[in-house]
């Protein structure tokens, strides 16, 4: 007989999930959800429930939350619900509802990680599902058992193990019959494919659950010889990811390495088949990727925006777009250093309101110990920003003058000198 607790337990210890942290768990009022919190009582776990009706099957809808209400009051455990309406794509809005929900709880109650009922059968439909698509070795993982702070520890059992599981335990669940709709893929792939492959091979169900094991555990051996591969060539600054290129590197090891970060296999391919075009750049969901120089540059994905915040002669700190302070002196210091992150301009040369904006094409100053003036593109160049570090860059105006580019330059026009009476200075903060 299996011994549910044990294996429930031993993917808390090989995951590194202590048994003693509170656990928010989504329960739909299905067999997997009720079995998997019934068996996360009985290993003695603290946890939270949270339940959506989305409303979508009305009467059988309201009945599952309300087994769901009963079997948390009967059984001590606390429970958050929501309602809501789903007018667009069904599944995927359902899905995005559902887990704004599950973290907007978890970070109210403290909860370290969110709990889900997907099982060994839920990681055969991905499995198929992404066959389809024409995913690589990555898709063809199936579902995660840890993601962040996402966890499913049904990945353990197999459907008719949680079914034997509430039938033993005499756990209450409730079905949901539009999972026999086979308009939708997953319903599809489960009543129409996987059904038939399971009566026909008796074997089946544990041999794609061990053939998924054997492909999960080769992608994390292709993943570490890669990264020992690539260790040379890569460098990590200022939260970025900084790439040199080499030639005599097999291409498939970048295209797998750029895969990592949410580039698709054609992006990838594309992107290391021409990797000398300077200044392109490539974005997936998270992640941008900038060629500068010789250089690619892995970065979280940014998008620049024209940020115009007014800075008036009172004010002492602002905390975005970036941190400044500000402070006004009549005591003149005697010896005084402009830095990257402290400036000083002489007050009096100055009109309020200043307004600190992102710079732009066409951006013009007085670099100090200049006499004419230069485009803030051309000094970025000279200092060898990287792309992805220029769209960052802010500057300081007064009266349509820029007197500060900031982290780099000051203009000369509003230095302190001889005859200054008052000082003005700006130093830079951790906002």
């Amino acid at each position: 007989m299996i011994d549910y607790q044990k294996i429930f337990l031993a993917f808390l210890h090989e995951n590194k999930i202590p048994s003693n942290e509170t656990f928010l768990m989504g329960i739909s009022g299905g067999v997997d959800s009720m079995s998997l919190l019934h068996l996360s009582q009985t290993c003695g776990l603290n946890v939270i429930a949270a339940h959506v009706n989305y409303q979508l099957r009305k009467k059988e809808s309201d009945l599952d939350e309300k087994l769901v209400i009963e079997y948390c009051h009967a059984n001590n455990i606390e429970l958050f619900t929501k309602r809501v309406d789903i007018s667009k794509n069904i599944q995927v809005e359902a899905r995005e509802i559902r887990y704004t929900f599950f973290h907007q709880i978890a970070n109210q109650k403290k909860c370290n990680y969110i709990m889900t009922a997907h099982h060994q059968n839920d990681d055969h439909e991905t499995l198929l599902l992404h066959l389809i698509r024409g995913s690589g070795m990555k898709g063809l993982k199936g579902i995660p058992k840890k993601r962040s702070n996402i966890i499913r520890p049904g990945i353990c059992f197999s459907k008719k193990q949680l079914l034997d599981y509430a039938k033993l335990n005499k756990v209450p669940y409730r079905e949901d019959q539009s999972n026999r709709e086979v308009k939708y893929d997953r319903n599809f792939l489960r009543n129409n494919v996987l059904s038939p492959i399971y009566k026909r091979f008796d074997q089946a169900e544990k041999g794609i659950t061990q053939s998924m094991r054997y492909i999960k555990e080769d992608y994390i051996l292709l993943e570490e010889l890669i990264n020992e591969k690539l260790e040379k060539n890569i460098k990590y600054e200022n939260k970025n990811i900084k790439i040199q290129h080499d030639k005599s590197i097999n291409p498939l090891c970048y295209i797998h390495y750029l895969k990592a970060f949410g580039f698709n296999h054609d992006q990838a391919e594309n992107w290391v088949s021409n990797p000398k075009q300077s200044g392109k750049i490539m974005v997936a969901k998270e992640y941008q990727i900038t060629q500068d120089r010789n250089f690619w540059i892995i970065s979280k994905k940014f998008e620049k925006k024209d940020v115009k915040v007014e800075i008036s002669n009172h004010c002492e700190m602002i905390k975005e777009p970036l941190g400044l302070s500000f402070q006004t002196s009549e005591d003149i210091p005697k010896e005084y250093t402009n830095t990257n992150n402290v400036v000083f301009f002489d007050a009096d040369k100055l009109s309020f309101p200043l307004t600190i904006r992102t710079w732009k094409n066409g951006d013009k100053i007085r670099p100090l110990g200049m006499e004419g003036s230069k485009k803030i593109s051309d000094i970025l160049i000279d200092k060898k920003i990287p792309l992805i570090e220029k769209d960052k860059t802010y500057v300081i105006t007064s009266d349509g003058h820029i007197i500060w580019l900031i982290g780099y330059i000051i203009n000369d026009l509003f230095k302190i000198n001889n005859k200054t009476k008052r000082v003005y200075k700006i130093e830079r903060i951790s906002s």
